[in-house]
This record gives C-alpha cells, structure tokens and sequence, in this order.
C-alpha cells in the first residue's frame, strides 16, 4: 500500500490492538472497494492477535452511487418544478415540503416541515381533507381531491393535489406523497364561465 493509506489503515489496527471491539473501516486497494472488521483476540489477558475480516463491497457501492444518483434527480426536479410536493407521515405531519411552497403560498419550507398539514387548510374544507387522508391510508390507493391552502398573506388558495400512498415491506402506508397545483385562475375562468350562462 502507498504510505499515506498504509499510515491510515495502522490507526485502525492499533484501536484494536488497544483493546477496541469491532473496529471498522473501508478502503480501496486496485480498485476493489472493501469493508475490514478487526477484532482483538485475548491469552491470559493479554491481546496476543488482530484477527482481520475483508469483504468486497463493490456491489454495495454500485448501489449506493446509483441511488445517490437517482436522488440528485428527484431533488432536482422537486427544487425546480411550481408544483408543491410533500412527503406527508401517517399521522399527517408534514416530513418534507419542496421550495415551491414558498413560492406559491409565501411561507418558508421550513414553515411545514413537522407540522401538520390539516393546520394549513381552510376550515369549511377539512373534514373532506380529513376522510380523504384516512380514505389513502385504509385503502392504501391514491386519491384527487381539491381543497384551500393558508397563503402568507392570510387569503386562501385553491389547490388540487393528487396523494399516493406508499407502502413498507410489510405492505402497510410508511408515508403519502402528496403533489399539489395552484388552481385559483381555474376557479376563476370556472366562475366566470358560470356568470356568462346564467
């Protein structure tokens, strides 16, 4: 090994010839990814041995890389896009709201983020809000519905959002995502037309 990685990998060792248990790191060598798990091994009180287990972590890695890929464009789409997307909990909190909420309703994402999203709607709109909510989590099926969102400015905003739940392993909702749009010069165009045939 060059001297620098070889400096860097001793330190690992002598944590276990110390007397640490389970010390772990991971490292490169001809370009094979691995994790090393080394483990003290003990005579009479004495540590007499380092005991060195390596794995090949390339697979790992190769998965990681690509989610971390596939990540960067998901976040690139939900910073980038007027579209309000939200990642809601079971129990309605909000886990992740994107940047356009401010954009859109004029509060900071940060406004959102762990609290509940039932706090934000209009009140003559939260028991359809409310049974659709429980509706995606019994049914574990998306669900459109429209609805009035608190704005900054202390009006309220028509919104239409599509929720989708998603489902663990074990087949149960883990979180819903939610992805709204500004509706209110639908509404309006809708009201005029209204006007217009009477």
């Amino acid at each position: 090994l060059p001297m620098e990685q070889a400096t860097e990998i001793n330190r690992y060792y002598q944590r276990a010839w110390d007397g640490e248990v389970d010390v772990t790191y991971e490292e490169e060598v001809n370009g094979v990814p691995y994790i090393c798990s080394l483990r003290p091994v003990q005579r009479a009180g004495k540590i007499v041995e380092v005991i060195g287990s390596s794995f090949d972590i390339t697979e790992r890695k190769k998965m990681e890389e690509a989610l971390e890929l596939s990540e960067a464009k998901y976040r690139l789409i939900t910073e980038n896009t007027l579209d309000m997307i939200r990642i809601m909990e079971v129990d309605g909190n909000v886990k992740y709201a994107s940047p356009s909420h401010e954009s859109v309703l004029g509060f900071p994402t940060r406004a959102y983020e762990g609290q509940q999203i039932f706090d934000m709607v209009h009140p003559d709109d939260l028991p359809l809000t409310r049974s659709r909510f429980a509706g995606m989590l019994s049914t574990k099926l998306p669900s459109q519905f429209e609805f009035r969102m608190k704005k900054e400015s202390g009006s309220w905003l028509h919104v239409e959002s599509q929720g989708t739940p998603v489902l663990g392993s074990d087949g149960e909702v883990e979180h819903i995502i939610v992805v709204a749009r500004d509706i209110s010069e639908r509404k309006r165009i809708d009201e005029l037309i209204r006007k217009t045939d009477k």
